[in-house]
């Protein structure tokens, strides 16, 4: 009865740990950055390339297909265990969507590059 309480109680410290030591440190290096008189400006994404949500779109659509993949192969009787083609494959699937969206967003900042100013 007691070994679920303290694996609750040390997971929750542990995760308040972490929070506190990560926020804390952003403080103090924003603190750093208007003491010494630059700009915060590192801390933002450029929203002009790509979006989050394109990301972890293309994302969760590869992870889909390669999980849908990996268990059709599964189903189809072959002789596979378990779980040995279907983890690869959303692994494999997840990798190939951070790659599309890669591309994606490199293409996109060529386009604008290559853009004479007017």
């Amino acid at each position: 009865m007691i070994v679920p309480i303290v694996l609750f109680i040390s997971n929750a410290a542990i995760i308040i740990t972490f929070l506190y030591l990560y926020f804390s440190t952003r403080h103090k290096e924003r603190m750093a950055l208007i003491e010494s008189g630059r700009d915060a400006k590192i801390f933002k994404e450029d929203q002009r390339f790509g979006s989050n949500s394109l990301k972890f779109g293309l994302f969760l659509v590869f992870i889909g297909v390669g999980l849908f993949t990996g268990l059709m192969i599964e189903t189809q009787g072959l002789d596979v265990p378990e779980a040995s083609v279907t983890i690869p494959l959303v692994l494999i699937s997840a990798g190939a969507a951070l790659l599309v969206y890669y591309r994606l967003v490199r293409n996109q900042m060529k386009d604008v590059d290559d853009k004479p100013l007017v």
